[in-house]
């Protein structure tokens, strides 16, 4: 298990989005229990990752409002452009 097991999802700590960006850094991330701010939100809890599950699970899991999803490092990504 090791690195898997450490990367993994639904660890059920609450973390700020600059520490989900961190810990699981270029993954389809789907989170439970956000936190909203004005702009996005201050903190939420890892349900899933894509390694965990498919793209197309963690998709429909947000089309059904059951996570949230989201991509971590797509800014860097793509050469630090926003999307904005």
């Amino acid at each position: 298990m090791g690195v898997f097991a450490m990367s993994a999802g639904n660890t059920g700590k609450r973390m700020t989005l600059e520490e989900i960006i961190a810990t699981y850094p270029h993954q389809n991330v789907g989170l439970i229990d956000c936190t909203p701010n004005s702009i996005n939100f201050d903190t939420a809890s890892v349900k899933y990752t894509d390694r965990e599950k498919t793209y197309s699970e963690l998709v429909r899991m947000a089309s059904n409002g059951e996570i949230f999803l989201m991509y971590t490092t797509v800014d860097e990504d793509n050469g630090g452009e926003t999307f904005a």
